[in-house]
């Protein structure tokens, strides 16, 4: 069995609000969030770290969401060591 995914990323995002204006992260919780996106060069309000799968005919699909940038490298690892058991063969 393939994989779903031929690799990962890990990106921070920014949460918008209902005018597409980055939340600052002491008005997360009292703010609602109508998108998230993916961080700019520029951005430090980061909400989110946002792991990609990559799809082997291309494209990006988000797997997931982690509070942290240290956390979500734990979940990439975890996601990666998956991934590599799912195409062992077995005889």
């Amino acid at each position: 069995m393939q994989p779903q995914f031929d690799n990962y990323e890990i990106r921070p995002v920014v949460a918008l609000d209902e005018d597409n204006c980055v939340i600052p992260l002491r008005l997360l919780h009292s703010v609602p969030a109508v998108s998230i996106e993916p961080a700019g060069d520029e951005d430090t309000e980061i909400a989110c770290w946002s792991i990609y799968g990559h799809l082997p005919g291309g494209g990006v699909e988000c797997v997931a969401d982690c509070p942290t940038e240290e956390f979500a490298q734990h979940v990439s690892e975890a996601l990666k060591l998956k991934d590599q058991q799912s195409v062992r063969v077995v005889q």
